[in-house]
């Protein structure tokens, strides 16, 4: 009986200390789960915060870039700005004979109008506003380059005819613009062009290169009375501006002449690539 009542007491003494001991077990259990857990979900969310500005970043980089493309193809939507451009170019062009020298048209107040970025028509709003609605364009901005030529003849050259190089084989940046025949600077920078010309036995041929309606050159090539085909090529830097248009036409005095063309040679040729920007 004593023995029981020993063994009793000691049980009385000892199960309080056991059920706080389990209490408390089970007290630090739940902490350390809920502790698991917060973690879990911080790197979940620190890995969701990365990503979300790694994408930011990507689409802010790709929105300016295509921000930057639209801005000179907006200007060339303008029909009233390329309008008083052809106007300057008639305005301004010069009547030498094929004996005198060709002299350079200085630009007059006609030609800084046609520079005017300003009075953007509702075309080129719209592209903006469907741009920023995410309507991207392919990052091609960064290189330009292009080589056209004539690929049928043009039996007779009218006056101040814009020389329209129809075969396109090569055209980095779609600067060129076969159906208008102009090439349209993406860039400031500094672009190298190339220009050949080819006459025919007994004809010739002059035309002039033009930068905003301004004559900056000429080539010519003449086989009157020779019985041999005739050739010139020029190949010189030009620094221009974004928006800058730059083409090949008649030169006046030698309207109605033949110009040579055929689809596998380039003889008569148009071309230019991006040496840097500025």
């Amino acid at each position: 009986m004593i023995k029981l009542v020993v063994i009793l007491t000691c049980v009385f003494q000892i199960w309080p200390k056991c059920c706080n001991s389990l209490t408390t077990d089970n007290g630090n259990d739940v902490i350390l789960r809920r502790l698991d857990f917060l973690e879990r979900r911080m790197e979940r969310l620190e890995k969701e915060n990365y990503d979300l500005k790694k994408e930011n970043k990507h689409t802010r980089t790709v929105l300016q870039k295509c921000l930057s493309t639209v801005c000179g193809a907006v200007d060339n939507l303008n029909p009233q700005k390329r309008g008083n451009q052809n106007r300057s170019s008639s305005n301004n062009t010069l009547v030498p004979t094929p004996n005198q020298s060709i002299s350079i048209v200085k630009p007059t107040g006609i030609q800084h109008d046609v520079n005017n970025n300003s009075g953007i028509n509702p075309i080129g709003q719209e592209l903006k506003k469907r741009l920023l609605l995410g309507s991207l364009a392919p990052d091609t901005i960064q290189h330009v380059a292009f080589r056209a030529y004539t690929s049928k003849p043009i039996s007779s050259l009218g006056a101040h005819q814009i020389v329209e190089y129809d075969n396109v084989p090569l055209n980095v940046g779609n600067a060129y613009d076969a159906r208008h025949g102009h090439f349209i600077s993406p860039l400031n920078g500094m672009y190298l062009f190339s220009f050949s010309v080819i006459a025919e036995p007994s004809n010739r041929i002059a035309l002039w290169i033009v930068l905003n309606g301004n004559q900056i050159d000429a080539i010519f090539a003449g086989g009157t009375g020779i019985n041999i085909h005739t050739s010139q090529t020029k190949v010189f830097p030009v620094l221009l501006k974004k928006g800058d248009m730059v083409w090949v036409r008649t030169q006046p005095g030698y309207e109605g002449e033949h110009l040579y063309g055929y689809p596998k040679y380039q003889h008569n040729m148009f071309a230019a690539v991006l040496l840097y920007s500025l």
